[in-house]
């Protein structure tokens, strides 16, 4: 089984090649799913009340919108090191589901490649997983406006686009480009043509 990593930058498209991979007989493992996950485990949780208060929980569950607003308040200087704090606990824990999944994928036989969808896969070290990376690349403007759409104002998009590795520096580690600024069947025939190229190297 092969693995790809998914990156690009903030709204690049990343879930929509991921789910044109699945349509082909991908198996898929989506970080930011995984993510909320490990949220729920009480060691996670525990650590970021003690940090933060019952100002993140909502009747008793942690409120992800109250997180994201503390690690990426453009306006706190001491954001920073709150995303490092999260990141440093929960990023471990994504990271061992990751590979158990994996492993798991690997062992029954049932995905010829197998796909990491993850927005932080470089910052975190889990391009270590992958055999090849995938980068979807489309417009800033573009993403903007895609972001708008997902309820993501500017300033949140500039904050958690600099909360990761830069465009540039993923695009020039990845083996594999996908153009995602078109139409949706021009993205699907590209990511046919390298999944045709990847079934010839199982």
């Amino acid at each position: 089984m092969i693995t790809i990593g998914l990156v690009g930058g903030v709204a690049s498209g990343k879930s929509v090649v991921a789910c044109d991979f699945q349509k082909l007989g991908a198996g898929i493992l989506n970080g930011d799913r995984i993510g909320h996950e490990v949220l729920n485990l009480p060691s996670v949780r525990d650590q970021l009340i003690d940090r933060w208060g019952d100002k993140v929980l909502d009747d008793e569950t942690l409120d992800r919108s109250a997180i994201a607003e503390i690690v990426f308040d453009s306006a706190n200087p001491a954001a920073q090191s709150e995303l490092d704090f999260l990141e440093s606990v929960t990023h471990p824990e994504i990271e061992r589901i990751l590979s158990e999944r994996l492993n798991k994928m690997s062992e029954i036989s049932r995905f010829p490649i197998a796909v990491i969808d993850a927005s932080v896969m470089m910052k975190a070290g889990w391009d270590s997983l992958c055999d090849r990376i995938v980068f979807v690349e489309a417009p800033v403007e573009l993403r903007r406006k895609r972001a708008q759409l997902r309820g993501l104002e500017s300033e949140q998009f500039d904050a958690r686009e600099a909360s990761q590795f830069s465009v540039a520096e993923k695009k020039q580690r990845a083996d594999i480009i996908i153009d995602n600024s078109g139409p949706p069947q021009s993205t699907f025939q590209q990511v046919e043509e390298v999944w045709q190229s990847l079934l010839q190297i199982v």
